[in-house]
């Protein structure tokens, strides 16, 4: 199962914000957990992060260690619709926690 980060701020990595489908955060979390597992991808997605806001509710923050390999899986994902090309600053992570 994946370790969801539990720090109070982020200190290091290279986040994106990932959009899912309206009202699917959890399930794309779930999906996105067993695909982790399945196929030994904890040295590519780093973290996952869900941004407390409202306004992020259909986001899911993750850290990567390699932007167009996990785009590749990620995209498998029935749930995922799109992730930011340009990764996010930390302090603009640190908002959304």
């Amino acid at each position: 199962m994946t370790k969801w980060l539990n720090m109070e701020k982020i200190t290091s990595g290279t986040w994106y914000l990932v959009s899912v489908k309206m009202k699917k955060r959890d399930i794309f979390l779930k999906y996105l957990d067993l695909m982790i597992a399945k196929n030994h991808l904890e040295e590519l997605i780093l973290g996952v992060e869900k941004p407390v806001d409202s306004m992020y509710e259909d986001n899911v923050l993750v850290n990567l260690s390699n932007y167009h390999e996990a785009v590749s899986h990620l995209k498998n994902i029935d749930t995922f619709l799109n992730i930011q090309r340009k990764p996010i600053p930390l302090e603009a992570v640190n908002r959304m926690l």
